[in-house]
């Protein structure tokens, strides 16, 4: 049984990013060394979730299964697109002892019909290039890459990103 709530206290930030944190390590692994990896801590991301619910620029989706914060997503208005059409999809981790349970597509879903309740007719997100199961999921779910792509840096470290949006938003 699974419930999704909108992270509103430092209780649900610190939730976040621990879930965030330890699916970073994990699914990142031949991505990021390890050095840059075990620099990440449990409470990396607490600080950008609590200025996110008190400006309310993004919202963080908790996910629970059996009780347990087992996954999280951040989504709200696009970064890059300046109209109010665009909706974004920033993240959606989850921690590694549920991958494969079906439960991501349950936290996508729950994003996308906000994003849409709040009015946003498109919806785009960014992968890693790097990241081939991401993308997998993704276009599992609908997604398509457009031709957009971008060079991000992470504690310094340079990585490539390539855009996918949702087809028929």
């Amino acid at each position: 049984m699974y419930q999704i709530r909108i992270a509103k206290n430092l209780d649900d930030a610190t939730s976040a990013s621990r879930i965030y944190a330890t699916s970073w390590k994990n699914a990142y692994k031949d991505i990021f060394s390890d050095k840059l990896l075990e620099e990440i801590t449990l409470d990396f991301w607490v600080e950008a979730f609590v200025s996110n619910y008190e400006t309310h620029r993004y919202k963080v989706a908790i996910l629970s299964f059996n009780g347990k914060d087992v996954g999280a997503g951040g989504y709200g208005f696009s970064r890059d697109y300046q109209d109010d059409e665009w909706g974004e999809i920033t993240s959606i981790y989850f921690l590694p002892e549920v991958w494969g349970e079906g439960l991501s597509g349950q936290l996508l879903d729950f994003m996308i019909n906000d994003l849409r309740e709040l009015g946003y007719l498109k919806i785009h997100l960014w992968v890693l290039s790097d990241n081939l199961r991401a993308q997998r999921f993704y276009e599992k779910y609908g997604f398509c890459r457009t031709e957009n792509e971008r060079s991000i840096s992470f504690k310094g470290v340079e990585k490539n990103e390539m855009e996918y949006a949702l087809k028929g938003v």
